[in-house]
């Protein structure tokens, strides 16, 4: 079941990342990104809701994957679209960014104290 669940989601996931790559270098990457997720929670709350109009037996447990998959999807269009964004700034502005700088620094910690001195 397990196995199922994880290419069930890497197949969603590449469904994601096959729409909105035609737009990863355009400004209306977001507006397709939150197009995407709209449709993608219709689709899947029309799902839950036909499941739970005929009693399925089986509900609990495709209401807990619809949650797993609608935030598996999500971060993956927000990756996409935070990955983009963030690319696209100025490089001196890609430094201003605390979780780029906390990384930064976690992974070479010895730059730090040279850029220090």
């Amino acid at each position: 079941m397990i196995v199922f669940m994880l290419s069930l989601l890497r197949s969603f996931s590449q469904v994601a990342v096959s729409v909105l790559s035609p737009f990863v270098n355009t400004k209306k990457l977001s507006a397709v990104a939150a197009k995407l997720y709209v449709n993608w929670t219709m689709l899947t709350t029309l799902v839950i809701r036909d499941l739970t109009l005929r009693s399925a037996a089986s509900f609990g447990l495709s209401h807990l994957m619809r949650l797993l998959c609608d935030e598996y999807i999500f971060y993956t269009v927000e990756h996409i679209v935070s990955r983009e964004s963030c690319d696209n700034l100025p490089s001196h502005s890609r430094n201003i960014l605390p979780e780029r700088q906390a990384k930064r620094e976690e992974v070479n910690p010895s730059k730090k104290r040279k850029d220090e001195q």
